[in-house]
C-alpha cells in the first residue's frame, strides 16, 4: 500500500521505518544533500547539520580544533539573541551595540551575577542567548565569574573564535555579524568530531510526500557545506601531519546521517581555490 493511502499515523510511522532504514557508501555533496531532503519527513523545517570525524587526538590541547566561520547565507529561520559584555554600562560601546541589535547588554556586574545563576538563562531575567560576545577588556573578569555558566554551553567569548571585540566600532561589527544567522562556531568533542548547523530542510505540510523537495535552498546549503569544511581545514592542528578529514556525515535533525564523500568535498575545494 502506497503512502497516501495509509492513515496519518501509519504515514508516519512508514516514514520514520524509511528513514531508519537508509544505508549508503559514501556520496558526492550533491547526492548527499538530495538524501536529506528525501529523508526528512518532519512537518517543520529541520536544520540541516553537517559533522566531520577527524583524524586527531581529543585527548591532546595541541590537536584541539575550535573556532568559527562566517558562512555565505544564514542557517536558522529566526536571527540569534545576542548578548554583550562591556566594561560599563552606558559608555559608547554599550550604546553601539545596542543601536546594532544586541538583545541584552551588561558589564562586570551582569558577569558576576551570571556566575552565581544556576539555569540556563541569564540574569535579570533576560532570557537565554545563543551568542555571547565580550570587549576584551572584561574577557578575564567575564572568565573568572561567569566561566562555568558560559563555558558549558560553549559561549564564553574567546579571541580564538572571534567573539571579543574591541571600541565601538568592534561592537556594532560584531553584532551585526552575529545577528545576520550566518556566524557559526565550532570546536571539536572528546569524540574528535566537529558539528555544526549549515542549512534547513523544508518540512513536510498537510501530509504532502517526501519526494521531490529540496534543502531550503539547496544551492544555499551546499555553499554553507564548502565554506564550513574549508574553515575546519584552515583550523588545522600544526602537529597534525595525517589525513585531517576522515569522514563526513550531514543529517537533517530528525533524519539519519547520509555519509558524504571526502574526497568529492576536497576536489570541488580545490577546484574552487584554483579557480580563485
Amino acid at each position: 500500500m502506497s503512502l497516501p493511502n495509509l492513515t496519518r499515523l501509519a504515514a508516519r510511522r512508514a516514514a520514520r521505518a524509511a528513514a531508519a532504514s537508509f544505508s549508503s557508501p559514501p556520496l558526492p555533496l550533491d547526492a548527499a544533500l538530495d538524501a536529506v531532503a528525501a529523508h526528512a519527513f518532519a512537518r517543520y523545517d529541520e536544520g540541516v547539520r553537517l559533522c566531520l570525524r577527524l583524524g586527531i587526538d581529543p585527548r591532546v590541547a595541541a590537536q584541539s580544533v575550535r573556532s568559527s566561520v562566517m558562512l555565505p547565507h544564514p542557517v536558522t529561520a529566526v536571527p540569534p539573541r545576542v548578548g554583550v559584555f562591556v566594561a560599563e554600562e552606558g559608555s559608547p560601546v554599550a550604546a553601539a551595540a545596542t543601536a546594532a541589535g544586541a538583545d541584552i547588554v551588561g558589564d562586570a556586574h551582569l558577569a558576576a551575577s551570571l556566575g552565581k545563576t544556576k539555569g540556563r538563562g541569564f540574569a535579570k531575567g533576560a532570557g537565554a542567548v545563543d551568542v555571547a560576545l565580550a570587549e576584551t577588556v572584561v574577557a578575564g573578569d567575564l572568565a573568572r565569574s561567569a566561566g562555568k555558566v558560559l563555558g558549558t554551553r560553549g559561549l564564553l567569548p574567546l579571541a580564538k573564535q572571534g567573539t571579543l571585540f574591541d571600541g565601538p566600532d568592534g561592537a556594532s561589527a560584531a553584532v551585526e555579524a552575529a545577528k545576520s544567522g550566518r556566524w557559526v562556531f565550532f570546536r571539536n568533542d572528546e569524540g574528535g568530531n566537529v558539528a555544526m548547523r549549515v542549512g534547513r530542510v523544508r518540512g513536510i505540510r498537510g501530509g504532502e510526500r517526501g519526494e521531490g523537495r529540496e534543502a531550503v535552498t539547496s544551492n544555499k546549503v551546499r555553499a554553507n557545506v564548502l565554506a564550513a569544511v574549508a574553515a575546519v581545514v584552515a583550523a588545522k592542528p600544526a602537529v597534525i601531519k595525517k589525513k585531517f578529514v576522515v569522514a563526513a556525515t550531514l543529517s537533517s535533525d530528525m533524519g539519519p546521517g547520509v555519509p558524504v564523500s571526502v574526497e568529492d568535498l576536497m576536489a570541488i575545494l580545490d577546484e574552487a581555490r584554483r579557480a580563485a
